[in-house]
């Protein structure tokens, strides 16, 4: 066998390029970057937009890392210039439950299920860092259903999805570092949401996210107070037990910045920032004093939440909101 020193196997690092991506925006890196998921491994994203024209699935133990963090241009109005950001940008067929990456071992839409062998269960997964473009095309962005414990979410930007930059649906004891969804089509964040049809079977438990973003969310204009009052929302939050929200900021969303309805309680979220929401004007890009094209009364709500309380099974469902502004 060859002696090697600890210094020289930290030194390995494994990236998509390894596994044939390009990363220049033009090739088809689908193959790639599925490869390297399959892999079950952890792999460096070196910056560049990796074209990819269908989903891509995670496996247990997939990891991806970016290189270079999305946050140092999650505020921007326009695209980051070459090599600046570790992007994966979806270029295939949109329409029902198209998706840029699927953390979930069955389909999208399905509801996952709990089985002996746990053969439906996501672990030791994640992504870090890694910017995920939806470019007007796919439905959702990053898709979790049944892959919480043990899973890792931090330092992600959302951007450009049709319904729901993130859906948490099926969620156990999880814990997301800090996660963007900026200027998206449809709503920024769903978690626990009833998106699929999926009722009471949706349980999102004893999980936690650091920090929340939602910025510029429902770019398609379909948010109306009473015919639509979920869509272009900033965060709707309809988890069930012991979930937590560390930090929460949205901001300039086209619908209401938080909707709360959770089915159960206790949850937390313990710093909120609502600003601009529900009368922004997604054409202008601008804030509208007017609430343009948006229903009655609902300009007069600028900080825009939204909040029910309901009752099921027996439990009286319970959010507790500190450190309001």
């Amino acid at each position: 066998a060859v002696v090697r020193t600890v210094q020289d196997k930290m030194r390995e690092v494994v990236s998509v390029k390894d596994f044939g991506a390009v990363g220049d925006g033009g090739v088809d890196d689908t193959a790639a970057i599925q490869a390297a998921l399959d892999a079950g491994i952890t792999v460096r994203v070196p910056p560049g937009r990796y074209r990819h024209t269908s989903e891509l699935v995670w496996k247990d133990g997939s990891m991806l890392v970016a290189d270079v963090p999305a946050f140092l241009w999650q505020f921007a109005a326009n695209a980051p210039t070459a090599g600046q950001a570790c992007e994966l940008f979806y270029d295939g067929v949109g329409g029902a439950n198209s998706c840029c990456c699927r953390m979930s071992k069955v389909a999208v839409g399905t509801l996952p299920v709990y089985q002996a062998d746990e053969s439906q269960t996501l672990r030791n997964a994640g992504i870090v860092g890694v910017l995920i473009n939806g470019n007007n095309k796919a439905e959702i962005g990053l898709y979790a259903a049944r892959a919480g414990f043990g899973n890792t979410y931090d330092q992600v930007v959302v951007t450009g999805t049709k319904k729901r930059g993130y859906f948490f649906g099926e969620h156990w004891t999880a814990k997301a570092g800090t996660l963007a969804a900026i200027h998206n089509y449809g709503s920024g964040f769903s978690i626990g949401e009833n998106y699929f049809g999926w009722g009471t079977s949706n349980i999102v438990n004893a999980s936690e996210w650091g920090t929340i973003i939602a910025f510029k969310n429902g770019r398609d204009a379909l948010y109306n107070e009473t015919t639509a009052p979920r869509e272009g929302v900033g965060v709707i939050f309809n988890g069930n037990r012991t979930n937590t929200i560390i930090n929460l900021i949205a901001e300039l969303n086209y619908g209401a910045g938080m909707w709360l309805s959770p089915r159960a309680g206790p949850n937390l979220i313990k710093s909120v920032y609502v600003e601009d929401n529900c009368h922004f004007d997604p054409a202008n890009d601008v804030a509208s004093a007017t609430g343009t094209a948006l229903a009655s009364g609902a300009a007069s709500d600028p900080w825009g939440i939204v909040g029910y309380n309901r009752k099921e099974d027996g439990d009286t469902a319970q959010v507790i909101v500190e450190g309001l502004f």
